[in-house]
Order: C-alpha cells, then sequence, then structure tokens
C-alpha cells in the first residue's frame, strides 16, 4: 500500500517557505515562538496541529476560510476544539485565506484577504503552516497501470449496480483501482467505503 496524495502547497505564492500540518504532527518540523497556521480544509488535522502549536507554547494564530474553525470536525468535536483554544490564547481569524508569504529578515510575512470584504492584511510571524489538503500521488497507479487488465479504470455502472467490477471468469492477470486521496483530497472513510464497494465480491 503507498499513500495516496501529498501536501497541497504549490498554489500559494511563497509555499516554499512553509511547512504543513503533516511536519508538526509527525514530528519532523520544529515548532517556532511564533506561528501562523491557515487552514483551508476545516477537518481534523489543523485541528490537532493547531493544539499541539499551543501546547508547545507557541503563539499561535489560527487563521480559517468560514465562520468557525474545525467546521468539518463535527457538531460533538468543534466546540471542545474552540474551548480549547481560548484557554490556550490561539488567535482565531474567520473568514480569511492566505494568498502570500515572503521573507522578511528573519521572519515569514503573509497576506491574507477577507473573503467578504476583500480587505488585505499583514502578519509577520517565525512559522507559516498550511492545511490545504492533498493532490493524488499517483506514480505507482501509473506504473501499474498498463499491465493491468482493466487499464486501472472503473466501470461504473457496474459500481453504482453493486456488482464487481469483472463478471467471473474474466479476470486476465490483476486489476488496478485508486481509491481515497489517491483520486482527490478525500479522507479516510472514502478510502475504506470505496475499496469495500470494489472488493466486496472477491
Amino acid at each position: 500500500m503507498q499513500r495516496g496524495g501529498l501536501p497541497d502547497l504549490e498554489w500559494l505564492e511563497g509555499h516554499e517557505y512553509c511547512d504543513n500540518v503533516w511536519d508538526v504532527l509527525s514530528g519532523s518540523t520544529q515548532i517556532r515562538a511564533s506561528v501562523l497556521l491557515f487552514d483551508g480544509i476545516g477537518d481534523h488535522s489543523a485541528a490537532c496541529c493547531t493544539e499541539i502549536l499551543a501546547a508547545h507554547g507557541a503563539k499561535v494564530e489560527l487563521a480559517y476560510r468560514g465562520h468557525h474553525a474545525a467546521q468539518k470536525t463535527g457538531y460533538f468535536n468543534y466546540p471542545i476544539y474552540l474551548k480549547h483554544y481560548y484557554e490556550k490564547g490561539v488567535v482565531q481569524t474567520p473568514d480569511h485565506r492566505l494568498i502570500k508569504v515572503e521573507k522578511s529578515n528573519q521572519q515569514l510575512c503573509s497576506t491574507l484577504e477577507n473573503e467578504l470584504t476583500g480587505q488585505v492584511e499583514k502578519r509577520l510571524t517565525d512559522q507559516v503552516i498550511v492545511e490545504h489538503g492533498t493532490v493524488p500521488l499517483d506514480d505507482l497507479y501509473e506504473a501499474l497501470r498498463a499491465g493491468s487488465s482493466n487499464n486501472g479504470s472503473v466501470d461504473m455502472d457496474r459500481l453504482l449496480a453493486g456488482q464487481s467490477q469483472t463478471p467471473q471468469g474474466e479476470l486476465n492477470g490483476y486489476e488496478l483501482f485508486r481509491v481515497g486521496d489517491a483520486v482527490s483530497c478525500r479522507d479516510i472513510h472514502c478510502a475504506i467505503l470505496d475499496s469495500r464497494r470494489l472488493c466486496k465480491d472477491l
């Protein structure tokens, strides 16, 4: 099994100066004194990352699209995250998107735009962390596709009908399918559902 996606950063001007939430959650990057975390997704990864940053004593600003933080974590989860943010002094900046990051002496200057008014603001911090989902990592899929019996494709009619992809007795070689974030930015639940639908008759 191979990881299906990589952090989506290259849309951002100045992304080379930024870390992603995977870096923090895995412990592979040093946490700096002041951090701007931009969350373009609203899921658990950025929410947990924010808590880790604050627990390490960083001065954290969480900027996000939407009206409240961690909005996709579910009704029973996001109030807990918000409570912790208030307790730990996390600055919350709703309705903003990150549009540029550039060097400014020893710090980073981030440009944020208010999605409702278009007003632009600047932030100076020691570190910028971005969560913007993933882009598919499909090198292995492409390498294996030519040798597969189905050329890596999905018969959508059979999938929607709850039937196996290849009628019994017609399989010649191996079948190859992409699931979860190897297709697009989706979570583990989507990968499990995709896999179950494709493999339930094997």
